[in-house]
């Protein structure tokens, strides 16, 4: 009976053990239940290549401002989208808050890839595989692929090479990146910013995307251009389709220089050079501003590459240039480029004015050969700043010749031989019908005057004589005719270009220097060059310029009559 006893207390005992564990391993339960959790799934975990995989990723507690890093995608995926909520649950009395974050992800490869695990508070996920296979179409054609071309696999240092890059596509594009192609060691023009256009492919229709560019390696060798990248989102028979395609490499073979006789070097399809003469007068004085622009037009070259044209100063011109004018346009066969230099041309000196050559050497890469341009200009005629004067007033000997052209039997007028009015028979008939008083007359006037002048000139050397004076003592230097030159205060009154020719003018005709740079006075001669800057470079002039030029002309004229003094004094006396 004992013993029944004890053995009905000890499996009591047991029963109540076994509550108390399992109410414990209960609790235990509960507790774990609630410790916070960081879950990742997608809604896929086999796809093809371009699928895009919906990764949700939960978080059982609130973030409480922290972050979620999900850069940690970029390895292996491309993030299309990104969304994030918050949600608080209350449950019989309990609060419950979750924290959910929703990707869009593009796989960058095939293979097994691998969502790396996340960490939040302390708190990490579990990594997570994803298989990616090739992609399969129905009709064996990509849906889209990229491409890129160059216009030529060989070519000399900074000629120019055309890069083209295409995108071609079925269905419609809903969103897209390219990453742009890297030109290193070269000039580089975009030709093509994007174009989008339709092209027909073995029966399948595709839209085309294009980019262009003009290269211009710098250096000689092996010239690569890395293949660029395309990404984005398709829209193929209602699907969603992710884009990842990759252009080839592209190498071009760049050859050094070929030695230029020329002092630049000019690789360009085509070149020519040209001028012209703006508003140019019949007649040119000296002192007239003479325009010109020459026009320098290349195939292939920016216009940084293009050479300079200089015109120098002669010996009887004078050339004032404007800062050339740089234009060029773009086009699929590349860059077009425009020099213009305009010259103003200043003659100085009457005579003939030819201006020197103007020549371009170049290498054309249509034929692999050097070429010369050449601009040739026409001789001009200059005249005198007072020409005007020489055409309206005609000199002693003209007047000589006109008046003895007049007496003979066949006048010239205006250019034209003239009939006379009357024959010579009928002259010969007038001047014998003159009555013999008539020609007494005449002899004895023509008799006087010849006494007279004879008695006249007996009395001047019987002056000379008293005065103890030979007259063949007395010789003058031909040069004492010249007369001495006064300055004239109006001709500082006058406007500038009026101003200006009348100072060659004088500077030529009156105080014969031949060219300003000939004036021994170094003063006005920097003034007369600041004017000429002014009137044809478009450079500012000084507020006293003009005053100094007609102050220091007083001078050199003063220095001139001392010199036409010099020259014309009388020689020395012989005596008897």
């Amino acid at each position: 009976m004992k013993q029944q006893t004890l053995i009905s207390q000890s499996n009591s005992f047991f029963h109540k053990s076994a509550g108390l564990v399992l109410a414990l391993l209960v609790m235990l339960y509960s507790a774990l239940s609630m410790a916070d959790s960081l879950k990742v799934e997608t809604d896929r975990q086999n796809v093809e290549m371009g699928d895009i995989i919906t990764l949700a990723i939960e978080a059982d507690f609130q973030s409480k401002g922290s972050k979620l890093d999900i850069s940690l995608l970029e390895d292996q995926f491309d993030v299309i989208n990104s969304q994030q909520s918050n949600q608080i649950e209350i449950v019989n009395g309990s609060y419950n808050s979750y924290t959910r974050w929703r990707l869009q992800i593009l796989p960058k490869q095939v293979g097994k890839l691998m969502i790396p695990p996340f960490e939040l508070n302390g708190v990490k996920s579990k990594p997570y595989p994803i298989n990616v296979t090739e992609a399969q179409y129905a009709d064996g054609q990509k849906p889209y692929f990229l491409e890129a071309i160059i216009d030529k696999q060989q070519s000399y240092v900074q000629e120019q090479v055309i890069y083209t890059l295409r995108f071609y596509h079925k269905g419609s594009l809903i969103n897209g990146n390219i990453r742009p192609p890297k030109f290193e060691n070269a000039l580089v023009e975009s030709l093509k910013e994007q174009s989008v256009f339709g092209k027909t492919i073995e029966g399948q229709q595709y839209t085309v995307y294009e980019w262009q560019y003009a290269l211009f390696p710098q250096a000689s060798g092996d010239f690569k251009i890395a293949g660029p990248s395309f990404t984005g989102l398709l829209n193929l028979r209602g699907k969603q389709k992710g884009v990842q395609s990759v252009a080839k490499d592209t190498i071009v073979k760049v050859l050094a220089a070929e030695k230029s006789p020329a002092p630049y070097w000019l690789p360009a399809s085509s070149l020519t050079l040209s001028q012209e003469w703006q508003k140019l007068p019949k007649t040119i004085n000296v002192g007239d501003s003479l325009r010109r622009v020459i026009t320098l037009k290349v195939a292939g070259l920016k216009t940084t590459q293009l050479p300079t044209i200089t015109t120098q100063n002669g010996s009887t011109y004078k050339v004032y240039a404007d800062e050339a004018v740089n234009n060029q346009t773009l086009s699929e066969k590349g860059v077009n480029s425009i020099k213009l230099i305009s010259q103003a041309i200043v003659p100085t000196q009457e005579g003939t004015l030819t201006l020197p050559d103007e020549t371009i050497t170049w290498w054309n890469t249509e034929k692999s050969s050097f070429e010369t341009a050449t601009l040739k200009s026409q001789p001009l005629t200059i005249w005198p700043a007072n020409n005007v004067t020489q055409n309206t007033i005609p000199s002693v000997t003209e007047s000589s010749q006109i008046s003895a052209n007049q007496l003979t039997n066949n006048p010239i007028q205006n250019g034209q031989f003239q009939q006379p009015p009357y024959s010579q028979n009928q002259t010969e008939n007038e001047v014998m019908s003159i009555p013999f008083w008539v020609w007494l007359i005449i002899v004895l006037v023509l008799t006087s005057l010849w006494l007279i002048t004879l008695l006249m000139l007996l009395r001047t050397r019987q002056q000379l004589k008293a005065a103890g004076i030979d007259e063949h003592s007395i010789q003058l230097n031909p040069n004492s005719t010249e007369a001495n030159y006064t300055f004239n205060h109006q001709w500082c009154e006058m406007p500038l270009p009026e101003f200006y020719k009348e100072l060659l003018r004088q500077l030529h005709d009156d105080l014969h220097i031949k060219s300003v740079e000939s004036i021994p006075i170094e003063r006005l001669r920097n003034a007369i060059f600041q004017l000429e800057a002014h009137l044809f470079a478009g450079e500012q002039l000084g507020y006293d310029t003009q005053q100094t030029i007609c102050d220091n002309w007083a001078s050199l004229i003063t220095k001139h009559n001392q010199n036409v003094t010099k020259k014309g004094e009388l020689s020395e006396l012989y005596k008897n």
